[in-house]
């Protein structure tokens, strides 16, 4: 599993979105998303599950992404291939991609499949963010 630095347990990992670089977690097994789990006690994790070939994931990763990083490090990003990362998928039971899920103290707490439109993702975060209240 990749991710950032900033004295995490996870080794770094960066994506160039326009000017800024958007920090997040790659998953590539099940012990990563344990990881994750885990890390979901401190702050919400959302996991975004795509694949390279899939039109709908061209669209809502970046605005995902850039809705993310607007959170000032609220939410963490954890991203899933799922061609990449099948018993993940399997697991998570991604029936399709895009598949968007959060995760908060070690319970997966809401998601949505497909690519939903901006207002609907912020909507979205924002549920994940005010679960930690």
């Amino acid at each position: 599993m990749n991710r950032v630095a900033n004295n995490s347990l996870f080794s770094s990992s960066l994506f160039r979105y326009g000017r800024r670089l958007i920090s997040y977690t790659k998953v590539s097994s099940e012990a990563d998303l344990e990881k994750v789990v885990k890390a979901s006690d401190q702050k919400p994790q959302v996991v975004y599950c795509h694949a390279e070939w899939c039109g709908p994931c061209r669209q809502l990763g970046p605005l995902l992404e850039k809705l993310i990083e607007d959170t000032q490090g609220k939410i963490e990003l954890v991203k899933v291939d799922v061609d990449q990362a099948a018993s993940v998928a399997d697991k998570l039971q991604v029936v399709a991609v895009p598949t968007v899920f959060y995760y908060h103290k070690g319970k997966q707490m809401d998601q949505f499949v497909g690519a939903l439109g901006e207002n609907q993702v912020k909507n979205f975060l924002q549920k994940a963010i005010h679960s930690t209240s």
